[in-house]
């Protein structure tokens, strides 16, 4: 009779399981829409969004599910690129070629216009820092074209024995401010925080970068 009830309860689970997983996909079917993108065979494709850090999605095709809304797609091998946008929308599928025809340098820091870091100098970072800092702005969107910083915003924490430094300031990558916290403990590494300005959630952490 117990082995009868515990194989009932197993049964039960697995079916409970089933029902939830089943239930799960018609759910996010419902609320995301499907995006097919076809490159070149070698092609590393990559996805990112205001707020987003950058993604790759696959190597010469991909098929994801999103939420809807405005994307950044982009495809490289070797030295030829392509960027589009992209729009998403519910319960519709999307798809798009993204073959790499331009030829450019692959993004990096050093592709990307900032502005006002010298303001973070003046308030104690050193210059391997703020090397450090553009390598975590890449990170977060590749693809950015300039980095400003607002110069009255930027603050200083009072500093205790034992704690970080953190600095904080508001960032506009692109189009889109942020509240930015860069916190260290030597004078070689940084960390940086990024959060949404209406809803103060963070959207980003590079945990520690050293150059």
């Amino acid at each position: 009779m117990g082995a009868r009830r515990v194989f009932i309860i197993i049964s039960l689970l697995v079916l409970a399981f089933f029902v939830y997983m089943v239930g799960s996909s018609i759910y996010i079917s419902r609320v995301t829409g499907t995006l097919h993108v076809d490159s070149s065979k070698n092609a590393l494709i990559v996805i990112s969004q205001d707020n987003h850090g950058a993604k790759i999605i696959g190597t010469g095709s991909a098929k994801v599910l999103l939420k809807p809304g405005s994307y950044q797609l982009s495809a490289t091998n070797g030295a030829k690129q392509k960027f589009i946008t992209v729009n998403i929308i519910k319960n519709r599928s999307a798809s798009l070629s993204l073959i790499p025809t331009t030829s450019a340098l692959l993004p990096s820091p050093e592709s990307i216009q900032f502005s006002g870091t010298s303001t973070l100098i003046n308030d104690g970072l050193t210059t391997n820092q703020i090397s450090d800092f553009k390598t975590a702005v890449f990170y977060f969107k590749s693809s950015a074209q300039t980095v400003s910083i607002d110069e009255s915003s930027v603050t200083s924490e009072p500093h205790t024995l034992g704690a970080d430094f953190m600095l904080e300031f508001k960032v506009k990558i692109d189009s889109t401010s942020y509240r930015a916290v860069i916190s260290y403990s030597d004078l070689s590494t940084i960390n940086l925080n990024l959060y949404n300005l209406n809803s103060n959630s963070r959207v980003f952490s590079s945990r520690a970068i050293s150059n």
